[in-house]
């Protein structure tokens, strides 16, 4: 069965994911903050720029789920493993995403930072 979901679709389903707006997004990857309002609104198509920054800022999407809406919509990498104890007190490994999720916010605004260095570096 083919999925028939628009990629505004499937990036609002991460955003509400997230707990973030399409105006974060817009501002993270400089478009105007009414680009995706728009572009939901008239059921638009977003542009192969836009999906490559979209991409490139929000590493952790799965590009495959993002373009197609197949598989999953986060990348394995970014499932995190945490310990914890069995019976046995062998570690066995937990997938919890709220005990990263401080942790990669921080990591997601050192990581643009860096990136906006490395434009004004390049644009002298």
């Amino acid at each position: 069965m083919e999925n028939t979901t628009k990629i505004i679709t499937r990036l609002f389903q991460y955003a509400e994911y997230k707990r973030i707006n399409f105006n974060q997004i817009s501002i993270k990857i400089g478009v105007s903050n009414s680009y995706f309002s728009k572009m939901e609104k008239n059921n638009g198509s977003l542009g192969e720029e836009i999906i490559r920054k979209i991409l490139l800022y929000y590493e952790e999407i799965n590009p495959e789920w993002l373009l197609t809406g197949e598989g999953k919509m986060l990348k394995e990498a970014y499932i995190k493993p945490i310990e914890s104890e069995n019976e046995a007190n062998e570690p066995s490994p937990i997938y919890n995403r709220v005990d990263y999720k401080e942790k990669y916010y921080e990591l997601l605004e050192e990581n643009r930072e860096l990136r906006l260095k490395i434009e004004r570096i390049e644009k002298k």
